[in-house]
């Protein structure tokens, strides 16, 4: 589990502001962390082989969530149920050294940012200890040299009690946690995405979690070896969801260019406008290729399907990772950048999209030379929502196609349209551009 920040391309916060609520999450449960750190590495002699099977296992399954659906991007961790079987078994501070380890090492696979790394660590902390404190008031003290008895059927309650107070605890903190680590500013945001996940978190989190007293009973019943056991049904449960990821991640990625279709990259970029701030600017590129029928018409369509690849390729290496990329359909590609200094950015852009799009392709010894005609919209300028950006984008890609300047930015009544479209828009040289051009 990870604090849900924005992802590349997809509105980044605006800046990240210092709270001193936030070190009420950070400095107890980094207490905790060290805590347990200590304890149980000096009792690690106490603990039975049981234990290492089961610690192998949770700090697996951090890193194979079940990815099952792009709404969810943290997916399920399966290593739930692992830490609280050793949590009902030997008590908080195995628990909380296994879960740092793992869900550390978790991150620093995804290359999470250090700060959020450790918030979400000690938010887990202080989770597990909340639900410890639960067990604890209800005369269940468990730990390295007093494992717990045998499990019995009246033992549920406390378990669910335990779980319930974990939940609790550790979504509120997530929830809060948007909050404290990305800014007042984006809480209606973080609010929204923690009430429209609430019952998938209560759902998925409950099934896993009843999975744990299996674990204890076989921890407490059969010999270490066989725990491993518990993994195969796990892993087909994941390896399931994988699939299924898999197959949507096909439906919405154009299957010549690997790039976002039209459907994901409108919704990264609506998602990307949805928690942008008063003062951020974000920009729009529409790009036609110029001459693409030609190539399909005189080469066949196995050469303009190669030469589409190509400009996927050019444009996925032009933009990077920092920007959303898609391929809208046909000939026409678009990139969105969710934030901006100055209208100017869009178009340097622009430009050297068009730069790369002009080197020569060798197609089976036939040089090919293609260009492409871009139109720019800005937010908030020309629209609040993707629809009308795009609209606008493609009333100057437009004006640029006509015009032959190669690029253009909207702009209201600025010259006529191109012929049976009544597109209007600014046209821009290939000369270079200021900002003045635009604030003027």
């Amino acid at each position: 589990m990870s604090i849900d920040a924005p992802a590349p391309g997809e509105g980044p916060p605006a800046q990240r502001q210092p709270a001193i609520a936030w070190l009420f999450v950070v400095v107890p449960g980094f207490a905790l962390v060290l805590v347990a750190t200590w304890v149980t590495l000096t009792g690690l002699s106490a603990l039975p082989a049981a234990f290492w099977v089961i610690a192998v296992q949770a700090v697996f399954f951090e890193y194979r969530p079940i990815l099952a659906t792009r709404q969810q991007p943290e997916g399920v961790l399966l290593s739930t149920a692992f830490l609280f079987a050793i949590l009902f078994l030997w008590g908080i501070w195995p628990t909380v050294l296994v879960m740092a380890v793992g869900n550390l090492l978790a991150q620093a696979h995804a290359r999470r940012p250090t700060r959020e790394a450790l918030f979400t660590v000690c938010m887990l902390a202080l989770g597990f200890g909340s639900a410890y404190g639960t067990m604890a008031l209800l005369g269940v003290r468990p730990s390295i040299n007093h494992p717990l008895h045998p499990l019995a059927v009246l033992d549920l309650t406390w378990m669910l009690a335990a779980w319930a107070t974990h939940f609790l605890v550790v979504h509120l903190l997530v929830n809060d946690g948007g909050l404290l680590l990305y800014g007042s500013k984006h809480w209606a945001h973080v609010r929204k995405g923690f009430a429209d996940a609430f019952w998938f978190y209560v759902i998925s989190d409950l099934v896993v979690v009843c999975l744990s007293p299996l674990v204890v009973v076989l921890a407490q019943t059969a010999a270490p070896p066989l725990l491993l056991l518990i993994s195969a049904p796990f892993a087909a449960v994941w390896k399931g969801a994988a699939f299924s990821r898999s197959q949507e991640d096909e439906a919405l990625h154009d299957q010549l260019t690997g790039l976002p279709n039209r459907r994901l990259f409108l919704e990264r970029c609506a998602e990307s406008l949805g928690s942008v701030q008063a003062d951020q600017r974000c920009a729009l590129l529409l790009i036609d290729l110029d001459g693409f029928k030609e190539v399909n018409d005189s080469l066949g369509h196995l050469a303009g399907d190669r030469l589409l690849h190509e400009v996927g390729h050019r444009v996925r290496q032009v933009v990077g990772s920092t920007h959303v990329a898609g391929r809208l359909g046909g000939d026409e590609f678009a990139v969105f950048l969710p934030q901006i200094t100055d209208p100017a950015d869009g178009v340097e852009l622009a430009q050297r999209l068009r730069q790369a799009l002009v080197v020569p392709l060798d197609l089976d010894g036939e040089l090919l030379r293609i260009d492409g005609s871009v139109g720019v919209s800005l937010h908030p300028e020309h629209g609040d929502d993707v629809t009308e950006l795009l609209r606008c984008a493609d009333i100057a890609m437009y004006v640029a196609k006509r015009a032959g300047t190669g690029v253009s930015i909207y702009a209201p009544g600025d010259g006529p349209a191109a012929p049976g479209h009544g597109r209007v828009g600014r046209r821009i040289s290939d000369a270079g551009v200021s900002a003045d051009d635009f604030n003027s």
